[in-house]
């Protein structure tokens, strides 16, 4: 399923339809510019079509409005039993399945898939290297099987690392002499063997220093500074030693010897020609290195002593909150990385510039950096109306606007806007409350990976909180069995995509609901705050969470007081209002 960001920008329907979120204006339809045109994408049958602009997964037929003259990327994906025949529909891609097509040049295009039986190829490897094939499908060491059709002509390469050479082929239903590439036809199972061995000549392993010390080895009598280098043989061992000078601590090997890390005692294996080196740093750095985060993103050093800003899940072993820090003198490599696809990293600041995600700067002394993160422009928006009867008329959507049913799209010919229903409240026979919208804007809809999204149901009175799919909109189930203090005062956690929290100012309790379980749990009950004649409160500003989810703000309604609550630790701060205009 692709993401959020990467489909079509659509927008939520309720009772009726909606022309866009929002500005005014447009562009005449007489401008060829803004002129679009239908095309239609069949699969007939065996896999499926993907397309660009904008971007679907067909796996039938499926027509979609496009802008006239622009380029539509088609490609024809095959299922198992299947491969790839040619395009009909358009001449110049024939039987490559990547085709571009311009809209308004043809109407339709066809995919044609023809059943084919298909073996599988398995790639061994001894010694160290690696094999690649033509047609693409294996990459060995990480990818080493591949299913092909039969009677297809497989070439497979092979490249040795360093310090080995590529002996030659073996394996079944395959005759590969030599050691140059090996071209078959497969028309059974097969098992390719590529064989790597160990070079028995000489190499030349160099070794430096940065900082201030000293690096010992045996055997080739490395004693450095003065004796750098020794030839040995390839694949024997080296035992190296570094050994900082006073007032220096050493740091990490790099280059040939990175894997043994900070540890001063390294051995290894000699595969062919070594540069090597040892990094040593003072012992004190008494200079503090601040970072700051503007926008959902992180900043993390590169020896993960800092870690600022919103954590992504895909860096979820790493912690958040250290901003300032006093780090180890010499240059140091800063990393930042959007917190999810709905945002960017645009620029560096202070002592960083420029829009590289990473950035290397000198901490012996003070400095200030910063990364800046803003939303990607092609973000989803949602838009609801209420109280909107079907009757387009009623609320002067253009003549043209089409009566969708649920699934169906439409491209708003003044904005090139795509529009798609999702929802029919009127008729979906999920109670009487007939309006259904996003909460507030400064709370996210979606959870932390967007599998889940939350709808506000109601009718100006009564309301109701339903749970969709974030990537098909589906209905899913009601949430009936939370009660937040304001309806519309849900959060979902920052990065658990399956943990929301809400207060029930019934209760005075703060609470945390898995949505796949169901559960609840209390994380702090507010009566000794709230006390009588009071009620937990998030304030008249609904967003009272922070972005990393383990801080939270309330009051205690009407008496004003302001508190704040920390998860991780379950400690409770008081904010005085008398601070505060």
């Amino acid at each position: 399923m692709t993401s959020r960001l990467t489909r079509f920008l659509s927008y939520l329907f309720l009772v009726a339809y909606i022309s866009a979120c929002g500005g005014s204006g447009g562009t005449s339809t007489n401008n060829p510019e803004n002129q679009f045109v239908q095309l239609t994408i069949v699969s007939g049958g065996g896999g499926g079509i993907k397309q660009s602009n904008p971007e679907m997964i067909c796996d039938s037929s499926c027509t979609s409005q496009v802008k006239k003259n622009s380029s539509i990327e088609l490609t024809a994906v095959p299922d198992d039993e299947h491969d790839f025949l040619s395009w009909q529909g358009v001449s110049s891609c024939g039987s490559q399945p990547q085709c571009t097509v311009v809209a308004g040049q043809t109407n339709q295009i066809t995919a044609t898939f023809a059943k084919v039986t298909k073996y599988k190829l398995t790639v061994q490897l001894t010694g160290n290297g690696t094999v690649t094939s033509a047609p693409t499908g294996i990459d060995c060491g990480s990818d080493c099987t591949q299913n092909y059709a039969q009677g297809r002509s497989i070439t497979l390469t092979a490249k040795p690392s360093n310090g080995y050479q590529f002996s030659g082929w073996s394996g079944t239903n395959i005759e590969c002499p030599g050691t140059g590439v090996c071209t078959f036809t497969i028309n059974s199972a097969t098992v390719v063997k590529a064989n790597f061995t160990l070079m028995t000549n000489n190499a030349t392993v160099s070794v430096s220093i940065n900082g201030s010390g000293q690096i010992n080895g045996s055997p080739g009598n490395i004693a450095c500074p003065g004796n750098c280098s020794a030839v040995l043989p390839n694949g024997s061992s080296l035992s190296l030693t570094a050994i900082p000078a006073s007032n220096y601590q050493f740091t990490a090997w790099t280059g040939g010897a990175n894997s043994c890390g900070s540890s001063s005692n390294c051995n290894l294996t000699v595969l062919g020609n070594m540069q090597i080196g040892a990094l040593f740093t003072t012992n004190s750095n008494n200079s503090r290195t601040r970072v700051s985060v503007s926008g959902m993103g992180h900043i993390a050093s590169s020896d993960q002593s800092i870690s600022c800003g919103s954590v992504p899940s895909t860096l979820s072993t790493a912690k958040s909150g250290d901003c300032v820090k006093a780090l180890r003198a010499g240059p140091m490599t800063f990393t930042a990385t959007p917190y999810n696809d709905s945002f960017k990293f645009e620029r560096w600041t202070g002592a960083c510039s420029g829009s590289s995600p990473t950035c290397t700067v000198d901490v012996s002394l003070a400095q200030r950096l910063g990364a800046v993160f803003v939303p990607v422009t092609s973000t989803t928006d949602i838009c609801t109306a209420m109280g909107l009867k079907s009757d387009k008329a009623v609320y002067k959507l253009d003549a043209s606007f089409p009566v969708l049913t649920i699934g169906q799209s439409f491209v708003d010919p003044k904005f090139g806007t795509t529009i798609r229903r999702v929802t029919d409240v009127m008729n979906d026979g999920r109670g009487s409350n007939k309006v259904l919208k996003t909460m507030y804007s400064t709370i996210s809809a979606w959870n932390a990976d967007e599998s889940y999204l939350i709808l506000y149901r109601t009718d100006g009175t009564a309301a109701t909180h339903e749970l969709y799919d974030g990537k098909t909109y589906q209905f899913i189930r009601k949430l009936d069995d939370i009660d937040p203090v304001d309806l519309e005062q849900i959060y979902w956690d920052t990065s658990d995509p399956d943990i929301l929290y809400y207060a029930n100012r019934t209760y005075n309790n703060l609470y945390r609901y898995r949505v796949s379980t169901r559960a609840k749990e209390v994380l702090h009950n507010f009566d000794a705050q709230c006390t009588s004649g009071t009620e937990l409160h998030g304030g008249s500003d609904p967003l009272f969470n922070s972005w990393d989810s383990k801080k939270f703000g309330f009051t205690c309604a009407p008496n004003g007081k302001i508190f704040t609550y920390d998860v991780p630790s379950n400690t409770l701060g008081k904010i005085l209002a008398s601070s505060y205009d």
